[in-house]
């Protein structure tokens, strides 16, 4: 779910700083071209499974608080969060922010 994610957002030019810094194989260009011609497949098959890890958090709840955690020490301030699944995997998700923020608070 998150590489389709991401093969719709890079269709945009805009990224290609972002992409281009992440070291992955990336071929923006032909992501960009199979958007413009609505093959979404293709796009989507133009991404390296490693790319799910390098622009984005996704796993068990565990694993999504300390990558989170490793995002912030970074010196990140602000984070988007986008939700995939279930009513139940929605409710996981707040409740690691809110878990986070609480952590946060009180140190």
């Amino acid at each position: 779910m998150l590489l389709r994610k991401l093969s719709y957002l890079f269709r945009s030019r805009g990224h290609a700083e972002n992409i281009k810094s992440s070291g992955l194989d990336v071929d923006h260009a032909a992501i960009i071209a199979a958007h413009a011609r609505h093959d979404y497949e293709a796009a989507f098959a133009l991404l390296p499974e490693a790319a799910a890890s390098v622009f984005g958090i996704a796993g068990t709840p565990t694993e999504c608080r300390d990558r989170l955690q490793e995002y912030l020490a970074t010196g990140l301030d602000e984070v988007v969060i986008g939700v995939s699944g279930d009513l139940e995997m929605n409710r996981l998700a707040l409740q690691l922010v809110r878990d986070h923020n609480a952590a946060s608070q009180g140190s």
